[in-house]
């Protein structure tokens, strides 16, 4: 059950800088009032997977829900969330993202800062032709005169092969693990599961290389 989850943020939120006002509208839905911009109603939740059935409840009622946020640190975005969010106007994120996404006039355009970054990288590729967000973190990239690659981006500073392995579970196959963390790396249990599982783990820069080229697995 998720009812706890808008007193929570209700009361996280009384300390940030750019709200004015908090109201607790009902046990999944917070009123902000904000200084600079137009007040907003943010939809509280706490799965471990935000998909289109946990945002369905939040499209309907008055007011509209900007933002969905989902609480759980280790917690992802299955791509029918992203897609119905995308459709319906709403952002969605964890509590972090909510935080800075208040800063903005439109709550719903919110882009976190590594992903931004992500597909700024896979927009100035030259051998990128499109890419595709699935869910979250992973991406299915179509590239000039070479094969289509699922990709997943972790943001972890020591990838184990516990991450391999729940990014396998989360997201299905896919042959291109990226590490974003600038100071981040693999241990040698990760790079075994990775193996086992005919997938291959790189920093960006070497990510950004290996795109030039199909990988053997």
């Amino acid at each position: 059950m998720s009812d706890w989850t808008g007193k929570w943020v209700a009361e996280k939120m009384k300390n940030h800088t750019e709200v004015m006002e908090v109201a607790l509208l009902s046990p999944q839905r917070v009123e902000l009032i904000r200084k600079l911009y137009p007040k907003i109603v943010i939809g509280t939740t706490a799965v471990d997977r935000l998909d289109a059935n946990t945002l369905t409840p939040f499209l309907e009622g008055v007011p509209a829900v900007s933002f969905v946020v989902n609480v759980p640190k280790e917690s992802y975005v299955a791509g029918s969330a992203l897609q119905l969010g995308s459709k319906n106007g709403i952002g969605m994120g964890s509590f972090g993202d909510l935080m800075r996404a208040v800063l903005l006039p439109d709550v719903s355009q919110y882009v976190s800062k590594e992903i931004g970054f992500i597909e700024r990288g896979l927009d100035q590729h030259t051998r990128v032709i499109a890419f595709e967000r699935i869910d979250d973190r992973h991406y299915l990239l179509t590239r000039r005169h070479l094969d289509d690659v699922h990709v997943v981006f972790l943001n972890e500073y020591d990838v184990t092969a516990d991450h391999v392995r729940t990014a396998r579970t989360r997201y299905g196959p896919f042959t291109m693990l990226v590490i974003t963390n600038p100071n981040g790396g693999a241990t040698s249990s990760a790079l075994d599961a990775a193996s086992s599982i005919g997938c291959g783990i790189y920093k960006w820069g070497e990510f950004l290389g290996a795109l030039n080229r199909n990988e053997d697995r």
